[in-house]
């Protein structure tokens, strides 16, 4: 079999494996090793190590993204998400304003946030005081939170800027770096968090000035709540 041929059976299996989990969201575990072994066999073919097969690498990471952390409440399969991680550098550096590459980085951030979110979720009350709040805050699943979401902003502002030079900026990519910036506010301390939410904010902002874009109603919602009490 010719590597062209490896990788694209196994970039098919991967595709397949995510079809049939949405179909079957029980079975996740079942597909790991079959997962697991497309992942080598395409590290084998060499193709992503090619930069003329730009699309199709970018299409597999977020693939095996998807499948990695498809249950990310409980973190994401190690081995997978470090070759996401990986893949998503290998990229960035070939390609430093590239979109795609430093927004899919940015959403593996965001998933990888969501077990100590979870986390925190499953350990905290909802109604505390400030004071009580803020000395959590200070305990390890929030600053490992604060780190993931950090990171998210920090590559989805890297997408905008290079976004914005080759004219393509989507409302998507600024509603994504918003739900960044109001997660790092949420998991900040009071005197930390406002900066985050203006930050929001802002992308919101520009995202309904967008032709042709509409925000999420949840989004529409925040902004209309929010954009005059932090004025």
């Amino acid at each position: 079999m010719s590597p062209q041929d490896l990788f694209a059976n196994s970039v098919r299996e991967i595709i397949n494996a995510n079809r049939e989990l949405k179909k079957s969201p029980d079975s996740w575990q079942s597909y790991i090793g079959t997962v697991r072994s497309c992942v080598s066999n395409i590290d084998q073919s060499g193709v992503m190590l090619q930069n003329g097969h730009l699309e199709e690498r970018l299409q597999i990471i977020d693939e095996v993204q998807e499948f990695a952390y498809f249950d990310a409440d409980n973190g994401g399969i190690d081995v997978l998400a470090n070759w996401c991680v990986q893949e998503w550098n290998r990229i960035k550096e070939s390609y430093p304003d590239h979109v795609t590459a430093f927004e899919g980085h940015g959403r593996w951030w965001l998933l990888n946030a969501q077990q100590f979110v979870a986390k925190i979720a499953r350990e905290e009350g909802s109604d505390e005081e400030d004071a009580v709040a803020d000395r959590r805050r200070g305990t390890e699943n929030y600053y490992q939170a604060r780190v993931a979401f950090a990171s998210a902003v920090g590559l989805f502002k890297q997408s905008e800027e290079n976004a914005r030079k080759h004219n393509c900026l989507t409302g998507k990519l600024l509603e994504l770096k918003a739900e960044a910036c109001i997660s790092l506010g949420n998991v900040s301390s009071t005197r930390d968090s406002r900066p985050h939410f203006e930050a929001a904010l802002d992308a919101l902002r520009t995202a309904e000035r967008l032709q042709g874009y509409t925000l999420p109603t949840h989004l529409t919602q925040y902004l209309r709540e929010h954009e005059y009490v932090l004025r």
